[in-house]
């Protein structure tokens, strides 16, 4: 049996009525995957299943970052159709704690011990 969901309006001028499940996957939360953000909890797993599977699907996603602290032992493999946003520089911090570096670019390799999102 398929599911069926209910639509979906901004209570707006002009608003046109969208189907709930294509509103949900604009922005999808990476505590959706499980993700704690409370600054204790080792969140690298969810982060990597969450970035894993979207940037398997063709179009991609936004990952969004609610306000907290995701402590990480490494980092995903970021892909260019997978986006990710937070809640300003203060509200959503990436902690790394883990050995080696946590981010590398161009060739490059920094001594980063957090990333905050902006």
């Amino acid at each position: 049996m398929a599911l069926t969901y209910p639509n979906y309006i901004i209570p707006v001028t002009n608003a046109v009525n969208r189907k709930l499940d294509n509103k949900i996957l604009e922005r999808v939360s990476i505590k959706d995957f499980g993700a704690t953000g409370d600054g204790i909890t080792d969140d690298t797993v969810s982060i990597s299943n969450a970035q894993a599977y979207y940037a398997s699907l063709p179009y991609g996603a936004t990952l969004y970052f609610p306000r907290g602290k995701y402590i990480v032992t490494s980092l995903p493999s970021l892909s260019p159709n997978v986006n990710w946003i937070g809640d300003g520089r203060l509200g959503t911090q990436i902690f790394y704690n883990g050995t080696g570096n946590l981010v590398y670019f161009n060739g490059v390799i920094n001594n980063y011990t957090s990333l905050r999102i902006t």
